[in-house]
């Protein structure tokens, strides 16, 4: 039943890689809440396992949680 804004950012990947969460601020009525995150991977990524990590913060509460991706060769 949390109610509040949360400051969402994402970060990792491979290099060159850049992340953005949208909206970076979003507000929770009563626990629920929703972002889109979107990560975009430069063109020359070498084929692997990559893993990003995502965070909400609201005061002194923070939260992360991390997703792994596998970029496969052409």
């Amino acid at each position: 039943g949390f109610t509040g804004n949360i400051t969402l950012s994402c970060s990792g990947g491979p290099a060159g890689s850049h992340c953005q969460d949208f909206p970076q601020t979003v507000r929770l009525f009563d626990g629920f809440g929703l972002a889109i995150s979107g990560i975009l991977f430069p063109e020359n990524t070498a084929p692997g396992t990559y893993t990003i990590t995502f965070t909400g913060v609201s005061g002194a509460i923070t939260n992360t949680a991390t997703a792994t991706f596998t970029m496969k060769s052409h």
